[in-house]
């Protein structure tokens, strides 16, 4: 399908999706975009599948169907997803203090932070200050001993700063020692 300024959006969506179709091509068209991609599952059914615009800015080469890109920030989206399914089911109150479900982290000035302000980015870790590798970063029980031991970079809800590194590990961390203290026999 070709758009405004000869843009090339191809692919498909099924009956009842237009409007994905319609928002995608005015991420080019309003907001500039350059290339991209959207692929849609409802149900185990691929019901959109889109993608356009170019892939290199210097070269011009289109965006294919296939064109492979880095995701950044793809671990928060799950680590809030698992969180929330485990407050629908009553397994998580958002208000209660992060430390009733890891006791660990109440060190540091972290004692009173709620599950609300970790999720809010008002916790004030948003960055470690020990440093860490790759080994240590890919370790869930290594690296609960860091962030549990890591001091608020500002009083916990008095400030919000987006915690890019750190935000799906603490949620994480929550959920794996609550787990372990759970189901442990």
């Amino acid at each position: 399908m070709a758009g405004m300024n000869g843009l090339h959006i191809q692919g498909y969506v099924s009956c009842g999706f237009e409007s994905v179709r319609q928002a995608f091509s005015e991420n080019f068209v309003r907001r500039g975009e350059l290339g991209g991609a959207c692929c849609v599952f409802q149900r185990g059914e691929k019901v959109v599948d889109l993608w356009g615009g170019i892939r290199n800015k210097q070269t011009g080469e289109p965006w294919e169907e296939n064109t492979m890109v880095v995701v950044h920030s793809a671990t928060k989206g799950l680590a809030a997803m698992t969180l929330a399914i485990a407050h629908s089911r009553g397994w998580l109150d958002y208000e209660e203090r992060v430390s009733a479900y890891w006791p660990e982290f109440a060190q540091q000035g972290k004692e009173r932070i709620t599950v609300r302000q970790l999720l809010a980015h008002q916790a004030g870790l948003f960055a470690i200050d020990e440093p860490v590798d790759r080994s240590v970063v890919a370790d869930l029980d290594r690296m609960a001993v860091v962030l549990a031991r890591q001091k608020p970079a500002w009083e916990p809800g008095t400030r919000q700063g987006y915690h890019a590194l750190t935000l799906s590990s603490p949620p994480a961390d929550m959920s794996w020692a609550y787990a372990k203290r759970r189901w442990t026999c």
